[in-house]
């Protein structure tokens, strides 16, 4: 007779404040979110919604509401794209294979700003000062905070239990 044995993985999380973070995803064991796709609209000359949180393998599609021309780009090191001039219509797609912050721009309305977030873990968007990433296995992660100027702040942490790490 053969006797199996399940022990349950125990999960934690980790929460904290982060006033002045848009974004915050970690990388370390916990397994990433499967990548989909995401729409990050041109909308009287600005992208709706100005900013967005993708897994890497990601599509965004740049779908053009307004009844002139766009042109978006990034000169991202690891995620840059230009897609070229292109009028109303359902827009084109761009694939993100690096995590990292996308600054996204239009070379015909330069005052066009909009950001990607493209996370190499589990990851969760700001809205209010709080966050909380839940159902992550024990063991060290990085812990990136997307602050809006686009800068990637990071922290190694030993998650052994429930963390708070406020940034």
């Amino acid at each position: 007779m053969i006797a199996l044995v399940f022990a349950a993985l125990q999960m934690f999380s980790i929460s904290g404040n982060a006033s002045h973070a848009i974004a915050v995803w970690v990388t370390g064991p916990a397994r990433a979110p499967a990548p989909g796709t995401f729409e990050m609209h041109n909308v009287n000359r600005t992208f709706r919604p100005p900013m967005i949180v993708v897994p890497v393998g990601s599509q965004v599609r740049f779908p053009n509401d307004d009844p002139f021309e766009h042109s978006i780009y990034s000169t991202d090191s690891a995620n840059g794209f230009d897609i070229g001039y292109y009028g109303t219509g359902p827009g084109k797609y761009v694939s993100f294979s690096h995590a990292g912050v996308v600054q996204v721009r239009c070379h015909i309305h330069g005052y066009m700003h909009g950001m990607i977030v493209v996370a190499g873990g589990p990851f969760v968007q700001i809205t209010g000062g709080t966050y909380e990433i839940a159902n992550l296995p024990a063991g060290t992660y990085t812990v990136h905070e997307i602050t809006d100027d686009g800068i990637d702040h990071t922290v190694r942490l030993l998650v052994n239990g429930n963390k708070t790490l406020n940034f």
